[in-house]
Parts: structure tokens; sequence; C-alpha cells
């Protein structure tokens, strides 16, 4: 890929696990192509696949419990609770993975599209056992509602300016990045 820091080309290297999870797109092509494809083939061509169809599941980077009851959910904007679970959120930007918050697991559907996220949230955090996995899906089993679509004119000055995380077309944007 190009070098964000200097001139010509880098090369980042994932986990096929990580590649399959978080890079879909680069790796089908590899996976399709392979002579000898990898034990667990199937597994990561399905998944690939999955985050294709559902472009936000490729930020899920893993489950974890809160440390603190500070930081906010990136969906409904709600606290979360201190040593429940939560669903970290990164995106790969400037040739690395750079964290852009989390979110509730009740939230999946509303954030990500879908729910069927388990299998990845084994395989991404080798250190969840049976016990939490299940915690966290009992969870999932009831979805909080979408938060209504932000209306910028109507913004509450009280509510949380969270990072946006895809480009911002307005002219706003274009006069704060020349200030």
């Amino acid at each position: 890929m190009p070098n964000p820091y200097a001139e010509g080309e880098t090369l980042v290297w994932f986990h096929v696990v990580c590649a399959a999870c978080m890079r879909p797109e680069q790796l089908l092509p590899v996976l399709a192509t392979s002579e000898s494809p990898p034990a667990d083939a199937t597994w990561l061509r399905e998944t690939a696949e999955f985050g294709v169809a559902h472009p936000r599941v490729q930020r899920l980077a893993r489950a974890e419990r809160a440390a603190s009851g500070r930081a906010r959910c990136r969906s409904c904007r709600e606290l979360m609770d201190k040593g429940k679970f939560r669903l970290v959120l990164q995106m790969f930007e400037d040739g690395r993975m750079n964290a852009i918050g989390s979110i509730h697991p009740d939230c999946a559907e509303a954030y990500f599209g879908t729910t069927q996220i388990l299998g990845r949230l084994e395989r991404l955090t080798p250190e969840l056992d049976a016990s939490g996995l299940a915690e966290i899906e009992e969870v999932m089993r009831t979805q909080r509602p979408a938060p209504p679509p932000e209306d910028s004119e109507s913004e509450d000055a009280d509510s949380p300016r969270l990072a946006k995380t895809s480009g911002d077309d307005s002219e706003d944007a274009d006069a704060k990045k020349q200030a």
C-alpha cells in the first residue's frame, strides 16, 4: 500500500484471521487463488464474505469489560457500565488500526446491521471464555433500537459530540480543515 509517512510503498502484515475479519476485500482474492489453502479456509472465506456484506462488522476488534463507566456507546451514546462487556471498535486508516470507541453488545444490530458476530468475537478475543461468550450472547438477545438520525440543526448542546467514522462533505468540515 502507499506509505502514509514517506514516499513509496509500505508492506502491512495481518494474521490470517484478522485479515478475514478486518480486511476481507484484500483477503478474498488471496484465498481464491491460493494453491494450498489454510486448514480453516472455509471459515476464513465465509467470514470475509460476511464482512464485505456488512462493512461495519470489519470495525469489530474484540470484546472486553469496561474499565470505567465514562465511555459512551458509539451507537446509542449512553454511558457504558463499569464491568459490563463492550464491543471495541477500530478502523484501518493511514496504514494502521486506530481505535474509534466501543458499543454495547445490545447495540450490535443498530450499529453493524447484524447480530451474527459471536464467531468473530471468539476468534478475535481468545481470552473470552465460554461464560463470557454466553453473557454477551444473553445481552445480545434483546437489541436496543437504532438511534434517530443526526439532525445538525436541532443538535442538543448537552449531547456528547462523537468522532465521525466517515467523510463529511459539508462546508463546515471544509472550513475547519482550512483553519
